[in-house]
């Protein structure tokens, strides 16, 4: 019998090496918020300038957006290891630069120029999932705690990176949280990336592969695929407990080009509607201090806003914790019709109060969400391109709070915070409209199989 409630993390981390794994690969993240933070607040003492700021932040986001699918394709081939240390280094490179930058008060030109250079980093929340899926392949049943123990963790390092940041560059020094990035890093390279007994077999092809072509929702057909795709159930019985249990390995032996394909319609949906769920995170954060600023309590936005955090880790505490019989689809929808639902309350709250409370409830199925993107991702793609396709994911969301900062930016100068929250909800409506319109391939792609059956 697999386990049940909080005890399925516990079994999680007691498998070898596992636990050092988890701890690592989120550790290796902490230099997001510590850069995120540290630079806003370090160019506006050194420079006086939250518009430089912006576009170094702005900059970032759209290096990482370009190069991130760029080093997940490179680590999907020649593993994570030989890429990862590379990466990491240059990494740490592009902080020791950002560092004297900022303590020379150079010109603004090289400021943005470093942020530039910050934009590549070590993706540790892709292969820490890659991690997962290898670990687990025989488990598939398990993925779900799998990932909701990550979200929960993930959660955890924003609520603490953000205060941590402000704390070290407010009371000890300007450049500290870029230090502790850079500690986070290195700490992140010796238990994660030098520990290489979990991680995923390398591939060993990074060029240029025939999957971009846009695709059926099933992927490729083949004769061994049979015309539903690997996940079709209605084969008898017999036919489903061999196309469960044995399609990783027959993934293996098919020709390179129907393996690896990863543009499916299903996947598409998806990275269209992370585009817009992005944008709804980065709005709630624009929304929520402009109306702490027009309630004459700018301060207490941050406690607002970590109430959606916090709200967030229950959530995928509790999620995780169940053994699930509802199909994959039906949940996914059912969390993106909670956050549309709680955020567009927020077009009627008039203090911080109700705020907190509203933000608390979509809380409670944005990790969830999260999960079962994640479990999308996982059935939608190859565990050869894993990474890459993870790392593409992640440049969607990162373009849509690009694209949320400006529009959400304007709709808060043209009518305060009420045009935030209409941005806010607009951006949650949009991703579920999308959800929605998209129902048929993203339903087709991820029919429950036999394994995920017998281990629920």
């Amino acid at each position: 019998m697999p386990e049940s409630g909080l005890r399925v993390y516990a079994s999680l981390l007691r498998m070898p090496h596992v636990a050092r794994s988890a701890v690592f690969g989120v550790v290796g993240q902490f230099p997001l918020p510590l850069l995120g933070m540290g630079l806003l607040i370090g160019i506006r003492d050194g420079y006086g300038s939250y518009t430089l700021a912006g576009t170094v932040s702005a900059v970032m986001a759209l290096t990482s957006a370009v190069t991130g699918p760029i080093v997940g394709r490179l680590i999907d081939a020649h593993g994570q290891r030989r890429v990862g240390l590379p990466v990491a280094g240059l990494w740490i490179a592009s902080i020791g630069f950002m560092s004297v930058a900022l303590a020379w008060r150079l010109p603004s030109g090289v400021v943005i120029a470093a942020g530039v250079l910050l934009g590549t980093s070590v993706p540790f929340s892709s292969m820490l999932r890659a991690r997962w899926r290898h670990v687990l392949a025989d488990q598939p049943g398990q993925l779900n705690s799998a990932l909701s123990l990550t979200s929960i963790l993930e959660e955890m390092m924003w609520v603490i990176g953000n205060p941590l940041a402000t704390v070290l560059a407010t009371s000890v020094a300007m450049l500290a949280p870029l230090a502790a990035a850079v500690t986070a890093i290195v700490l992140a390279v010796i238990g994660f990336l030098l520990d290489s007994s979990i991680e995923p077999p390398a591939t060993g092809r990074a060029g240029r592969r025939p999957g971009w072509r846009l695709i059926g929702p099933h992927g490729p057909r083949s004769a061994a695929r049979g015309e539903r795709g690997t996940d079709a159930v209605d084969a008898g019985p017999a036919g489903e407990a061999v196309t469960g249990q044995t399609s990783d390995a027959t993934d293996q032996t098919r020709a390179p080009q129907a393996r690896e394909r990863m543009l499916t319609l299903g996947y598409v949906s998806l990275l269209t509607i992370t585009v817009a769920y992005g944008a709804f995170i980065a709005a709630t954060n624009v929304s929520i201090v402009a109306l702490a600023t027009e309630l004459g309590r700018p301060g207490t936005a941050g406690s607002v806003i970590a109430c959606f955090s916090g709200a967030s880790m229950l959530g995928a505490l509790g999620y995780g914790a169940r053994a699930w019989r509802s199909p994959l689809w039906v949940r996914f929808y059912a969390g993106m019709v909670v956050v549309a639902a709680g955020s567009s309350m927020l077009l009627w709250v008039d203090s911080l109060g109700a705020a907190a409370i509203v933000l608390a409830v979509a809380g409670l199925a944005q990790a969830p969400t999260v999960v079962n993107v994640n479990q999308l991702l996982i059935r939608m793609t190859p565990a050869s391109r894993f990474t890459e396709a993870m790392a593409l994911l992640g440049a969607m969301f990162v373009i849509g709070m690009a694209v949320s900062n400006l529009v959400t930016g304007r709709m808060v100068d043209l009518m305060g915070s009420h045009g935030g929250f209409l941005s806010l909800a607009g951006f949650a409506s949009a991703a579920l409209l999308i959800g929605v319109c998209s129902a048929r391939p993203i339903r087709a792609t991820t029919r429950p199989r036999v394994e995920d059956l017998l281990t629920s």
